[in-house]
């Protein structure tokens, strides 16, 4: 049995991706030594640069592998939870295709699992602010301010993009119901009030030549009902 799921989801990857994968796969798996990784790979509704040539290449490159495909874009969260279908680790850990983080987030979110943790929270740094536009910076703040005050939520970066669990997080990542941008926080605040899981924040770091994707104001429009869904979370009984 694999020792880690590593869960991607992906909507029309750049150009190359594959062989970038393989390279940032190789070298956690080089810094994880004895740590078998199974990597699951979540196709949502991607309209270019996936094929199934493409993926046979990949499984004989890296196995165990496990390809999950549907035509429809439904959102990360919808594909976070396809994955957890196929998981076969004690552990699993979701970020994005391009391993957009530096590996040593990772590591210490698997480090942190093994010594106890139920959930692992990928906290990016405040250097992170400073690779945005003003658009997205006023985005990222108002975020910080929503959790803390109108959630209440300790952990005020919730959508760091990596985070990871055991079977405790699984079960209440399963439990989530959005399919998008927010889905990450509404995880969060299932595990926060689930006063037996304990939650740890590592340090996360962007890797460099990395592109931090723009978040369009129909997507924020989309949302609205979802911020009205967290809020009725927080206020509901477990």
């Amino acid at each position: 049995m694999p020792d880690l799921d590593i869960i991607l989801p992906c909507y029309n990857p750049h150009e190359g991706w594959h062989d970038d994968l393989l390279t940032q796969l190789a070298a956690l798996q080089t810094a994880l030594q004895g740590t078998e990784i199974h990597l699951i790979i979540v196709n949502d509704g991607s309209t270019q640069a996936i094929d199934n040539e493409l993926i046979t290449k990949l499984k004989k490159q890296h196995t165990p592998l496990t390809f999950v495909t549907y035509s429809e874009n439904k959102g990360k969260g919808y594909a976070v939870r396809a994955g957890l279908q196929h998981t076969k680790s004690p552990w699993q850990l979701y970020t994005d295709i391009d391993f957009p983080f530096r590996r040593e987030g990772m590591i210490a979110a698997l480090e942190a699992l093994k010594t106890g943790s139920d959930v692992v929270i990928g906290n990016r740094k405040s250097s992170y602010e400073t690779q945005l536009r003003p658009y997205r910076k006023f985005l990222s703040i108002g975020s910080h301010w929503f959790n803390k005050y109108l959630l209440g939520l300790p952990y005020i970066d919730t959508q760091g993009g990596m985070k990871a669990f055991n079977a405790l997080g699984r079960e209440q990542m399963l439990y989530t119901r959005i399919n998008r941008y927010l889905f990450d926080t509404e995880f969060v605040m299932r595990c926060v009030k689930q006063k037996k899981i304990k939650i740890t924040e590592v340090n996360i770091e962007t890797r460099p030549g990395i592109l931090l994707s723009e978040m369009g104001f129909q997507v924020l429009k989309k949302e609205t009902l979802n911020i009205l869904r967290l809020l009725r979370v927080r206020w509901t009984k477990n």
